[in-house]
């Protein structure tokens, strides 16, 4: 395999995190407390040539997925002015790590074991249209499971 994908060991955040969710009865915004873990999750160039491929400058973790629908990636408490596609770059037989903040809810969740998936679509040249909303999801690289501690 030219590209592998792997999920280190889950660090544990001391603070809670919210989510917000609609309820079904008149739309009332009801407050969530949910736990969270950072998770570093390696991406390695197996391969002789450099890997290029599309992420986001701002919202790296759009490209990432959790095959888990009670678990989530939860967004960065970071200010950004501006947000849009960027070519990552990765050296042949090295690595590229990042934290990836994850959130769930505490004793609403039945399953704890969960993989991560990263779409990776390749940036072949110079001439190639970026399309974020076009990503190929077909193109998912997942991660060894990962339990929730």
């Amino acid at each position: 395999m030219n590209y592998t994908l792997s999920a280190g060991t889950p660090i544990k955040i001391k603070r809670d995190t919210f989510l917000y969710k609609l309820t079904p009865n008149n739309f009332k915004v009801k407050q969530e407390k949910q736990d969270c873990i950072l998770i570093p999750v390696t991406l390695t160039n197996n391969s002789n040539d450099t890997l290029k491929y599309i992420g986001m400058s701002c919202s790296w973790w759009d490209i990432y997925e959790i095959d888990n629908s009670q678990i989530n990636i939860l967004q960065l408490n970071e200010i950004y002015y501006k947000n849009g596609p960027a070519i990552i770059t990765i050296a042949p037989n090295t690595s590229s790590v990042v934290n990836l903040p994850i959130g769930w809810i505490k004793g609403q969740t039945k399953t704890t074991e969960f993989r991560i998936g990263m779409i990776l679509q390749k940036y072949i040249d110079n001439k190639q249209i970026i399309d974020f909303s076009k990503l190929e999801t077909n193109n998912i690289i997942w991660s060894n499971e990962v339990t929730i501690p």
